[in-house]
């Protein structure tokens, strides 16, 4: 079974100048709600999940990158 796609909603990244000048403020700028969902898809994957990425240096990175992300960002 394939894991769900990490990616961000149409409305994210902002595209006009107001848009990324209110981002992140509530009711004016963009709705950020969406970051928790993605935090809890990604806490939620396995190592099993891994090997999806079709092993050699593609994964290899992924695991680099993803142990990194852990320690620096607190992320699990």
């Amino acid at each position: 079974m394939l894991m769900d796609i990490l990616e961000f909603p149409p409305h994210f990244p902002p595209t006009n100048k107001w848009k990324k000048f209110f981002i992140g403020v509530r009711w004016l700028g963009q709705d950020l709600s969406f970051f928790k969902t993605l935090k809890e898809l990604q806490a939620n994957r396995t190592a099993a999940d891994m090997s999806q990425w079709g092993g050699g240096e593609r994964q290899i990175l992924a695991e680099k990158i993803s142990l990194i992300l852990c320690q620096q960002l607190g992320w699990r």
